[in-house]
């Protein structure tokens, strides 16, 4: 959220973690590069370790938003799956 005393900098950071169980997961990383807005000079999708420490996700807004009994969103910066 913007900081209104317009004082300080807001804090805009959220960890994401990410768990498995068992042996059988996949990891697709051709699917992760596609988050880097950085291309190869041919256009191809980047390696992700120029952009480890910063990856954008669009808060979810549309249907797939969950919500409680009463209509409100559960977690005001929900991420898509």
């Amino acid at each position: 959220m913007p900081n209104i005393t317009k004082r300080t900098y807001t804090h805009s950071t959220e960890f994401v973690c990410w768990f498995v169980k068992g042996k059988n997961w996949v990891f697709n990383y051709d699917e992760v590069k596609k988050f880097n807005p950085n291309k190869t000079k041919e256009g191809i999708d980047k390696q992700m370790r120029d952009f480890l420490d910063f990856i954008e996700l669009p808060i979810v807004q549309g249907k797939e938003r969950l919500r409680g009994e009463n209509g409100r969103a559960l977690h005001p910066t929900q991420k898509p799956e």
